[in-house]
């Protein structure tokens, strides 16, 4: 009976440690069991990553193309810039010289216009003297020697007029 009796407490002891064993068993593949979920889970979430850094890298090359043709484009408007304000500074220049031009063409224009009224007065006064005297009755040498009178009137009125040489 004692025998029995240390039987029986051997054999609960073993079921205890049976129980435990299996218990730790238990816990064991829960543990695992959730290592493999969180793992899964991590081998996703990689999965996710790669797809995700796939369509970055793609977006990356798809903004340095744009990148590479933009910079290209500027270029190309930098230059045409460039050439468009060559050429107005170009066309300025020209525009200031052509104004000066038509400054000095107007100031030749007004004193050809001055002398050509001034040579018409002259005319209409030689022709107006031309008439009285007519009509007195000089006949032409007399005339001709007022002509010549008068031409000598002109010469010397010029050379008061020229600078240098007025009293």
């Amino acid at each position: 009976s004692k025998n029995a009796l240390k039987q029986k407490l051997s054999i609960k002891q073993v079921e205890r440690k049976l129980q435990e064993v299996q218990d730790e068993k238990e816990h064991q593949e829960t543990l695992a069991n959730n290592y493999k979920r969180a793992q899964q889970k991590q081998a996703e979430e990689v999965a996710d990553l790669k797809v995700n850094l796939e369509h970055v890298q793609s977006r990356n090359s798809d903004l340095e193309r744009k990148q590479k043709r933009f910079d290209q484009e500027l270029g190309k408007v930098n230059h045409t810039l460039k050439a468009e304000v060559a050429n107005r500074e170009k066309l300025t220049k020209e525009k200031e010289g052509l104004q000066s031009e038509l400054i000095s063409l107007k100031e030749r224009h007004r004193d050809a216009q001055n002398a050509a009224e001034e040579a018409k007065r002259k005319l209409t006064n030689a022709e107006s003297q031309l008439m009285d005297l007519t009509a007195q009755g000089l006949d032409t040498t007399g005339v001709a020697q007022l002509k010549k009178n008068k031409r000598g009137e002109e010469e010397i009125g010029e050379k008061a007029e020229t600078p240098g040489l007025r009293s």
